[in-house]
Parts: C-alpha cells; structure tokens; sequence
C-alpha cells in the first residue's frame, strides 16, 4: 500500500481526537515504530493507503489508558469498518457499499509504543 508523508500537527491543526504538538518531541517512538506497532494490533491488509500523523490529547478526558499526551494516529485509507454484530444479512455487504476515500484509525501512544485504540 502507498504512504504518505509523515506529518505532525501543529499550530491549530486537529485531526478527530489529535491536536496540535508542542515544541520538539523528544523520548518518542519513531513513525516507522508506530505503523509497525498500528500494523500488529489492528492490521488492515486491504488498505489501499496509509498515513502516520503525531499529534496530542488528554488521554483522561478520552478515556485511553495512557500517562503521556503525544500519540499517532496511523490512518488507512480505503478501508470500510465492518459493523461490530457483523450484521448485514439481507442487505449488501459493507464492503460492496463503501466509498473508496473511507479510513479508519489507529491510535498508538508515542512514548510507550502501546496500542491505544482502533477503528
């Protein structure tokens, strides 16, 4: 799948939960580690893109399980999330009714590399 380029928010950019990052991260993981770690807990295969942005959060106000403020949101594009009760009997499969620009997220913690949440 194409990558694009990594990026970190800055300045009043926000991105669903993510804002912007303060002055220059340092003790983090690297965005290669994030996809890698985003590609083992939550894999999506049929992604046709991929992109890793950093950026901040309360992680209390959000409920993550996590002490530090900076994560990744590793983003794969093209990509329909399946209903949870995997319910589509009588009707198309989500797969057949998506658009081609859908995505979902991953959310890897920056400092620890742990797996926060997926889409």
């Amino acid at each position: 799948m194409a990558r694009g380029p990594d990026r970190t928010l800055i300045g009043t950019e926000r991105m669903g939960a993510l804002g912007p990052v303060e002055g220059s991260p340092s003790d983090i993981i690297t965005f290669d580690e994030a996809l890698a770690r985003a590609w083992a807990e939550d894999r999506h295969g049929e992604a046709t893109s991929v992109d890793v942005i950093l950026g901040s959060a309360d992680p209390v106000d959000l409920h993550w399980d996590s002490q530090g403020t900076l994560f990744y949101d590793v983003v794969w594009h093209g990509v329909c999330p399946q209903p949870i009760s995997g319910g589509h009997v009588g009707g198309p499969r989500p797969t057949e009714t998506c658009a081609d620009d859908q995505a979902v997220g991953t959310i890897i913690d920056a400092v620890t590399g742990a797996f926060i949440v997926g889409g």
